[in-house]
């Protein structure tokens, strides 16, 4: 009885353990040649994703608005979140969708009483 308890024991524990987390923003890592269409101007630049590291729905954005800095986001199947945050005193937020290579991104800054929509769209190098 002892034998069969120890072997139904690891049997639970390997199936437990070879069970793999499935990391979502993997489809979403890479750089992107982005062109971008805003209310106050346009601008083309390039645009990079990496992983986090907390978990796997978060991903890092570099260079949103081509203002060179990081900003975080998560990911649920193709759709990526920016929640508001303050990225070197200017307020971001969107949301944005990735279709095969193609990404999109809709996100609003502000700079104290100043504010800004953009549409940002690109294809991944």
């Amino acid at each position: 009885m002892k034998q069969i308890i120890a072997l139904l024991s690891v049997c639970l524990i390997s199936l437990h353990c070879s069970k793999e987390e499935v990391r979502e923003n993997v489809k979403f890592l890479g750089a992107y040649t982005m062109a971008e269409t805003c209310g106050l101007s346009d601008d083309t630049y390039d645009l990079v994703i990496w992983e986090s590291g907390r978990d796997a729905q978060s991903i890092i954005i570099y260079n949103l608005y081509n203002w060179g800095e990081i900003a975080s986001a998560t990911v649920s199947g193709n759709t990526l979140t920016i929640e508001e945050q303050i990225l070197d005193g200017i307020s971001f937020s969107g949301t944005g969708t990735l279709n095969g290579d193609a990404l999109e991104i809709n996100f609003d800054v502000s700079l104290g009483t100043e504010s800004d929509s953009c549409n940002a769209t690109g294809v991944r190098k």
